[in-house]
């Protein structure tokens, strides 16, 4: 452990918290000034460094997060809670393997029929094949089911997919800006 961290153990609650905010502060001002000098920078050497340390600092903050994420949802103790920032939820994660295509697509293409478009400025209606390509688009990705396309035509996921689960997440409030 580094000194500060020795000196964090020491501290109280809301003083852990003033020095850790500082850090956090201290980071986003780093980044803030990589991200002005960006356009600066012109030997390509430099900027292929640079992508490369800023890779790996994009995965050290996501182990970080998902540390203090699974903290939170361990000490959390409800499923919703207000904070000074708004509503923090604790959801389950759920994953969707093993997607039943032939069960799925001829459902998708009957939907697809009776959500036929109009065109507002032509008035034509959306022909049959860009319909069904348009739902399909927007309730299969690569094998695997898109939840919220389906539900929005009140079609179980559940149906079409084993979920697979995948743990909690943290739904954080929007940033303000």
């Amino acid at each position: 452990m580094s000194a500060s961290v020795d000196v964090l153990a020491g501290l109280d609650t809301a003083e852990q918290a003033v020095v850790v905010d500082s850090w956090l502060s201290g980071i986003r001002a780093a980044l803030d000034d990589c991200d002005q000098v960006a356009d600066l920078i012109v030997d390509r050497d430099t900027l292929t460094t640079i992508l490369y340390d800023l890779r790996d600092i994009r995965s050290r903050v996501a182990e970080v997060f998902a540390r203090y994420e699974k903290r939170v949802v361990n000490e959390a103790g409800e499923k919703s809670y207000l904070t000074p920032f708004g509503k923090v939820e604790i959801r389950r994660k759920t994953g969707w393997k093993q997607t039943r295509h032939d069960e799925l697509l001829p459902v998708l293409v009957r939907v697809a029929n009776t959500e036929r478009r109009m065109n507002g400025e032509t008035g034509e209606v959306e022909s049959e094949g860009h319909a069904v390509a348009r739902v399909i688009r927007e309730c299969v990705s690569l094998g695997q089911v898109k939840v919220t396309g389906l539900r929005a035509r009140d079609l179980a996921p559940d149906e079409f997919a084993t979920p697979n689960d995948d743990g909690w997440t943290v739904q954080l409030p929007p940033r303000s800006l």
